[in-house]
């Protein structure tokens, strides 16, 4: 009927091995690189912070603003005359920058003349210039040699169309020309050293190493946002410079040169019309001259993104999926595995979230793929194998046992086996009284009639508060709570059973007066103790029950109630377990047959004022002493309003004298 251990082992390795194939076949073909790159974007969106980014960089901004003045002010369309990047240079090398870099392309004669072209050629010898280029196309001639170094612009998206990553040189006429953020760094009489996998340059005798990926590229660690440099408007760039050219107030510019000094300057464009904005993994429309930014930052920081090496990735992905399969096949309860789950897919996206802040791009989807189709497998399997054990346990047992019951045996299908477990419970006992003589009296019908309809209210209350029916016995109800559903609270829900068990008695009174004419009363007992409870009988047959000495206290405690004349009697322990309820008191203490330790026992306090019960506990408490006379006295006056102290009067009638060895203890001597 239960899985063997051995069989269960067997599949789990079956399923491991499958679903590794499966991925490793799917990673070869890269099947998986468009899931990985969407998982990589989410992280960079997420996590990307402008903490780390390099303080030696400023852009100036041709954004739409910058045109509108242009346009507005000047009657300058686009293209600008190169003049103004000439003012740019000019305010560039007042600032004190370290050098300029244009990200914009200047492949054709300036439309302005060739003065224009040369007006800016000129400038670039006051500050190192650097111009964008593709390999196939440079820029003029004049500007070119003017130049301190050419840097390409021409790289191209991720399949999906992101640009993620950068490629740090190409080669054009069997000469590297590098990426446009790398050219700051390099003298033009330095040649690059390549090797296969990283890019080698002499700075400061210092060895420049960029780490590369499998195609090439140096993948970028972005910032958050294009604001991690400090961006200005070029408009703003082009007025402070003319305000120094005419001599107006140096000590209050438009723009404080001293903020630009020792930086490297960007120039590129965010205005939508100029066409110069890429999607990446931080934004959709991001300003291409930050693509090279980027690329100077991390190359200043030594923080370019690393990608994880493709045998890494392979055997964390075998270690995981094999130990997952294994964990999760022996995982039965439904709870546990998607708790286990939701621990292990967390574990994943915090080690893809570690990894990058440490700039590793840690390959997530392979190693997720392969663990969760291995264990949707498990899971699948083990619900076709043991949903058929499971089956079989409701359906042998759903006709005689509690629904709470055969829940615990289809989680745990191994306590299907004979014996039990000792366990805290409280017990709940009632019975009818005077049944045996209304029986007599009753014809089968009419006694079937009411025991149904009688059991049938009072064990839904108990059903309700969480108990398990353990047994019928004619009219008595035997249940008990915290098993084999465990509840912290279970002795105040056995009082509360008791309880709404007697309200409802009360309430049903007219219709079993007139159905049985006579009165109905019940008794209850309840005790919290320990029990050994699971099943119970032969091979063949058994019952899921409970026995022990709390259980027989219980029953004690149910028959105790025609001493007090009362109708429930709560044990000292469950009194306290359930936190001394308000509604309850002590009404005395008894010795049970068969018990040597006596119990204090409490009840539902009756109706009555303060002062009433003020002379009850005075009277018990003499009473318990000994002074029989005065607690006799003291019943006497609240005997006709509490049903207990008329019946204490006629116990004190009956001891009669006190005993030398009086304890207070009433003594039993009927079950």
């Amino acid at each position: 009927m239960i899985l063997v251990q051995r069989t269960k082992w067997m599949r789990a390795w079956i399923i491991a091995t499958l679903a590794f194939l499966f991925v490793l076949l799917n990673y070869s073909a890269k099947n998986l690189d468009a899931l990985e790159n969407f998982t990589w974007d989410l992280r960079v969106k997420l996590l990307a912070t402008n903490d780390f980014a390099q303080n030696d960089i400023a852009i100036f901004m041709i954004d739409q603003s910058s045109l509108d003045w242009a346009q507005e002010v000047n009657g300058l369309g686009w293209p600008w005359p190169r003049e103004l990047y000439s003012i740019l240079n000019a305010f560039a090398q007042r600032a004190g920058a370290t050098a300029i870099v244009y990200d914009l392309l200047f492949l054709e004669d300036s439309i302005y003349g060739v003065s224009d072209d040369q007006r800016f050629a000129q400038s670039m010898g006051v500050i190192p210039t650097y111009l964008a280029a593709y390999p196939e196309h440079l820029p003029i001639q004049a500007l070119r040699q003017a130049s301190k170094m050419l840097g390409n612009v021409g790289h191209q998206p991720d399949l999906d169309g992101i640009y993620r990553q950068t490629q740090p040189y190409v080669f054009r006429n069997n000469q590297a020309l590098a990426t446009l953020g790398l050219t700051p760094w390099l003298n033009q009489e330095d040649p690059l050293e390549i090797s296969s996998s990283s890019l080698f340059a002499e700075l400061n005798e210092n060895s420049l190493k960029i780490p590369l990926n499998s195609t090439g590229h140096a993948i970028l660690n972005f910032r958050r946002n294009i604001e991690a440099y400090p961006t200005f408007s070029t408009a703003q760039i082009i007025q402070s410079e003319l305000r120094f050219r005419d001599n107006e107030s140096h000590s209050n510019p438009t723009l404080d040169p001293s903020i630009l000094k020792n930086k490297f300057i960007f120039v590129g464009s965010d205005a939508p019309g100029l066409f110069d904005l890429r999607p990446t993994p931080i934004s959709k429309i991001y300003p291409g001259v930050g693509l090279h930014a980027t690329f100077l930052d991390n190359l200043i920081n030594e923080n370019f993104i690393r990608k994880q090496s493709t045998f890494s990735i392979l055997v964390f992905t075998a270690i995981l999926t094999i130990t997952s399969t294994l964990v999760f096949t022996f995982i039965s309860s439904i709870f546990k595995f998607i708790l286990t789950l939701t621990l292990l897919v967390s574990s994943l996206i915090l080690l893809s979230a570690l990894t990058y802040l440490q700039g590793i791009w840690w390959n997530l989807t392979t190693p997720s793929t392969a663990t969760l189709l291995a264990i949707s497998s498990v899971f699948l399997s083990n619900y076709q194998l043991e949903g058929r054990e499971k089956r079989f346990i409701r359906n042998a047992f759903q006709q005689y046992l509690s629904p709470e019951v055969i829940q615990e045996l289809v989680k745990n299908p191994d306590t299907l086996q004979l014996g039990g477990q000792r366990q805290e419970i409280s017990i709940f006992f009632s019975d009818l009284e005077g049944f045996s003589k209304l029986a007599e009296q009753l014809d089968p019908k009419e006694l079937s009639d009411f025991l149904n309809d009688y059991l049938s209210e009072m064990s839904d209350i108990v059903l309700e508060l969480g108990g398990t029916i353990d047994k019928y016995e004619g009219d008595a109800i035997i249940a008990f709570w915290n098993a084999p559903v465990i509840y912290h609270d279970h002795a105040a829900r056995a009082i509360q059973a008791g309880k709404d068990c007697l309200a409802r008695l009360a309430q049903l009174q007219p219709k079993y007066q007139q159905w049985l004419n006579c009165q109905v009363n019940m008794r209850i007992g309840i005790h919290t103790g320990l029990a050994v409870v699971g099943n119970m009988g032969s091979s063949k047959r058994f019952d899921y029950t409970m026995i022990g000495d709390a259980v027989n206290l219980a029953s004690r405690l149910e028959g105790a109630n025609k001493v007090f004349s009362s109708h429930i009697l709560v044990s000292e322990e469950t009194y306290h377990q359930a936190g001394k309820p308000e509604y309850l008191y002590r009404i005395g203490q008894i010795r049970v047959v068969g018990r040597s330790e006596p119990v204090k026992v409490y009840t539902l306090k009756p109706k009555s004022s303060n002062d009433e019960h003020r002379i009850f506990e005075k009277a018990l408490d003499l009473f318990e002493r000994g002074s029989f006379p005065e607690s006799r006295s003291m019943f006497s006056e609240i005997m006709h309003k509490n049903s207990i102290a008329q019946n204490y009067v006629h116990l004190i009638n009956e001891l009669g004298q006190v005993s030398d060895d009086w304890n207070g203890v009433i003594e039993l001597t009927k079950k």
